[in-house]
C-alpha cells in the first residue's frame, strides 16, 4: 500500500511539475514578448535622444548665432549717436553750400566790374 501511495504521490508530483513547466514555459513566452516590445520601445527612444541631440545642438548654434549677432549688432544708442554725426556733418555742409553760393555771387560781381573796367579802358580779356 504504502508502494501505491507513494506511486500516486510520484504521479501527482511529476504531474504537477509538468503543469508547473507549461506554466513557467507560458510566463517565457509571454516575458519573451515583452523583452520584444522592450527592445522597439528603447530603439524609438534611442531615435528620440538622437533627434534630442540634434535639436540640442542646433539650440545652442542659434545661442552662439544670436550672441555674436548682439555683439555686432548697433545699438539704440549707436544709431542715435550716428545719427547726430551726421546731423552735425549734413549742417556743415549746409553753411559750406551757402559760403560757396554767396562766394560765386561775389565772384560773378567782381568778374562783371573786371569786365566793365576792361571795357572803359579798352582792354580785350582772354577767357
Amino acid at each position: 500500500m504504502t508502494k501505491t501511495i507513494l506511486e500516486n504521490l510520484d504521479r501527482k508530483i511529476d504531474h504537477l511539475a509538468i503543469n508547473v513547466d507549461k506554466r513557467f514555459d507560458v510566463m517565457d513566452k509571454r516575458f519573451d514578448n515583452h523583452d520584444k516590445r522592450f527592445d522597439v520601445m528603447d530603439k524609438r527612444f534611442d531615435n528620440h535622444d538622437k533627434k534630442f541631440d540634434i535639436l540640442f545642438k542646433k539650440s545652442v548654434n542659434t545661442e552662439v548665432r544670436l550672441d555674436n549677432i548682439e555683439k555686432n549688432m548697433a545699438t539704440k544708442d549707436d544709431i542715435n549717436n550716428l545719427t547726430k554725426i551726421i546731423d552735425k556733418f549734413m549742417k556743415q555742409v549746409d553753411v559750406y553750400y551757402k559760403e560757396m553760393l554767396s562766394l560765386k555771387v561775389k565772384v560773378d560781381r567782381l568778374e562783371k566790374w573786371v569786365n566793365q573796367i576792361a571795357a572803359k579802358i579798352k582792354i580785350q580779356l582772354e577767357s
